[in-house]
């Protein structure tokens, strides 16, 4: 439930885009991009940005190839709607829908919608932002260890923290690993220099990815596309020193994922 007394929130269009703002909160969207411009609370910016990002990849060998299609954007307009203050995007490729939503609470709600690619490895969308910003994560989810697709086994539902780590596999021996794909997850929130910053999930989001796992030097698995912060649908299967994932059995081959694809998920900016 809302705050009693919280007033509506506001859509104010510039020639850029269109600025929302309610409880503290500035949300500025990208006119050209249909994307997030900018992100502040009581004038402390976050540089969460550059998003979100349809990510849509398929692996040949141990590459991945991005099959990305963005396509052109066809209609953009923003507005209030009830007691919210809402931007609406769509697009012939990539994410086709996307609604921006700022609720007098200062929680920004994302849906979207994206029609699949059908063979693929690595599906989501997700957001930019500085590894060397970050301090430590807290989630309610599956946990505390990071999940492939062909090892989603081995993690409890629960709250978990993890401090930022970086280790190089087969080099450093620091668990549980920061970044990576996690399942099941209900809320994450990351502590930062810029303050901290949580995502909710609002439904269809079976997975969340925070950065790009490091592979090793000596004997490389896989050769991952850079990732930030977001929500994903499929995630890729891990190899071993001396097996391909795709040898690896059922549970490691690419998924064919068809249709239409819909999901929400919250943006909430929090006290220090």
């Amino acid at each position: 439930d809302l705050p009693v007394g919280n007033p509506p929130a506001r859509c104010e269009e510039t020639p850029e885009g269109w600025t929302l703002s309610a409880a503290r909160v500035r949300v500025k969207i990208d006119r050209r991009t249909g994307g997030l411009a900018g992100l502040e609370r009581e004038g402390r910016r976050w540089s969460l940005g550059e998003g979100p990002r349809w990510v849509a990849y398929r692996r040949v060998g141990s590459t991945f190839q991005p099959l990305m299609d963005e396509g052109r954007i066809v209609q953009a307009e923003g507005g209030t709607s009830g007691d919210a203050g809402v931007v609406t995007i769509r697009r012939t490729g990539g994410v086709q829908e996307l609604r921006w939503t700022l609720l007098p609470s200062g929680d920004l709600r994302v849906e979207y919608a994206y029609r699949c690619p059908g063979v693929v490895h690595l599906l989501g969308l997700d957001f930019s932002y500085p590894e060397e910003r970050i301090r430590a994560k807290d989630w309610l989810g599956a946990g505390p260890a990071r999940v492939w697709q062909n090892r989603t086994q081995g993690v409890q539902w629960g709250r978990w923290e993890v401090d930022f780590n970086d280790p190089e596999p087969g080099r450093q021996w620091l668990y549980p690993e920061f970044k990576g794909w996690f399942r099941d997850w209900a809320w994450i929130t990351f502590d930062t220099t810029e303050g901290r910053i949580a995502f909710l999930n609002d439904g269809g989001n079976p997975y969340f990815g925070v950065f790009t796992p490091r592979d090793g030097r000596i004997t490389p698995l896989l050769s991952l596309p850079v990732t930030g912060l977001g929500v994903y649908q499929v995630i890729p299967a891990i190899g071993t020193k001396t097996s391909a994932a795709e040898d690896l059995g059922p549970g490691s081959q690419p998924r064919r994922i068809e249709g239409t694809i819909r999901g929400a998920f919250r943006i909430r900016l929090l006290d220090p």
